[in-house]
């Protein structure tokens, strides 16, 4: 049986939205944008599954299911 596959997940509740998102800037890939202080956006065709948002934001929005 195969293993569904990996996605990121944001957990837009857990943004504080009063600043630049530096997980947006730490994305290799370029799969993450924002718009002012809103909570990022993840184009999940681009996304790599690499965790370095994960790593990257202290408030724990982005996970990795």
């Amino acid at each position: 049986m195969k293993k569904p596959e990996k996605t990121l997940v944001l957990l837009p509740e857990k943004c504080p939205r009063n600043h630049s998102c530096s997980a947006v800037k730490a994305c290799p890939a370029g799969a993450l944008t924002q718009i002012e202080h809103l909570p990022p956006v993840v184009d999940v065709s681009k996304c790599t599954k690499c965790g370095k948002c994960t790593r990257r934001c202290p408030k724990g929005v982005f996970v990795i299911k």
